[in-house]
């Protein structure tokens, strides 16, 4: 088991992962470029845990700059549904933390279904607690 920063060759497996999470198909050609985009900015990363030197896990991080405190929002957190209870969520998390706390981030933020009951319950023993908010969400017209 290892954490690491994704490469481009990780796309293929880290597609698969994405429609996993969103319980839909994900084109590689429809996150490429951003993914891309990510891998060379400085104040965004996408980790990888592996078993095997294979993906098995991901997590992808965004530093925020508010005021007064700047801010890591974690987003698209997966582990393989053949690979949890092992340890590689947990492993994927605790790096995701090092790496915000090593950017200078006062806080890390971000969201997760209801019905993920095991990532929840992983969050909450890592100390992470709920916060009670509203969020709200409109896309762009097409």
């Amino acid at each position: 088991m290892a954490t690491r920063t994704a490469t481009p060759d990780d796309l293929p497996r880290i597609t698969e992962l994405l429609a996993e999470l969103r319980e839909r198909d994900v084109a590689a050609s429809s996150i490429e470029q951003q993914f891309l985009a990510i891998l060379n900015d400085s104040k965004r990363t996408v980790l990888v845990v592996t078993h095997d030197e294979q993906v098995v896990g991901l997590a992808v991080l965004n530093l925020v700059y508010k005021l007064p405190k700047v801010e890591c929002r974690l987003d698209e957190v997966i582990v393989s549904s053949d690979m949890r209870g092992h340890g590689y969520g947990r492993e994927l998390v605790e790096a995701c933390e090092a790496w915000a706390w090593e950017q200078s981030a006062d806080v890390m933020e971000f969201t997760s279904r209801p019905t993920r009951e095991a990532a929840n319950a992983l969050y909450q023993k890592l100390g992470f607690e709920i916060r009670q908010t509203n969020v709200y969400v409109k896309a762009r017209e097409s």
